[in-house]
Formats: C-alpha cells, structure tokens, sequence
C-alpha cells in the first residue's frame, strides 16, 4: 500500500508538473505575442514621429518663409508711406505756390488799374 501510496504521489507530482509547464508555455506564448505587438507598436509610433518631425520642420521653413514675407510687407509698406508723405507735401507745396501766384497776379492787376 505504500507503493500505491507513494506511486499516486509522483503521478500527481507529475502531472502538477506537466500542468505547470504547460502553464509557463502558454505564458512564454503570451509574452511572446505581447512582445511582438510592442515591437509594432514601437515601430508604428517611431513611424508616427518621424512623420510629425517632418512636418514640424515643414512648418518652421514655412513659418522663417512667412517672417520674411511679413518683414519685406512691412518695408514696403514704409516705402509707400514715405512716398505718401513726399507727394502730399509736394501737393501742399504746389497749392501753395498757386495761391501765391493768384495773389500776386492779382496785385499786379492792381498796381495796373
């Protein structure tokens, strides 16, 4: 009866064992395709990365491109202000050098008379 005994032991040992490495195979498995999803997902999100640094470099050539546009804008605009300025005060200086005419033409008409 002790060999019975002793017999049903190791076969209960025995199949706690193959039970438990059965247990660590599905694991190992699981781990495995875990590991191969975090291995796409870390490609995916490199790929992801790559793709936004690409487009934040876009946007800062875009953005330098539009700082100057807005600088040459702003020059220009300077320029055409000056002008502004130069062809009122030849216009105001052309107003005035009528008026003086007209008045001296008129004092002339009465020097005349």
């Amino acid at each position: 009866m002790a060999d019975l005994d002793h017999m049903h032991f190791i076969q209960n040992s025995l199949r706690t064992f193959l039970k438990s490495g059965h247990q660590i195979l599905a694991h190992i498995k699981i781990v495995n395709q875990l590991r191969s999803e975090a291995l796409k997902n870390q490609e995916d999100l490199k790929v992801e990365v790559d793709r936004l640094r690409g487009k934040a470099t876009e946007a800062n050539h875009l953005s330098k491109e539009r700082a100057i546009e807005a600088e040459d804008l702003w020059e220009m605009l300077r320029k055409e202000k000056l002008t502004s300025m130069e062809l009122r005060a030849a216009l105001a200086l052309e107003e005035r050098r009528k008026k003086v005419k007209a008045k001296i033409d008129e004092l002339k008409d009465q020097a005349s008379k």
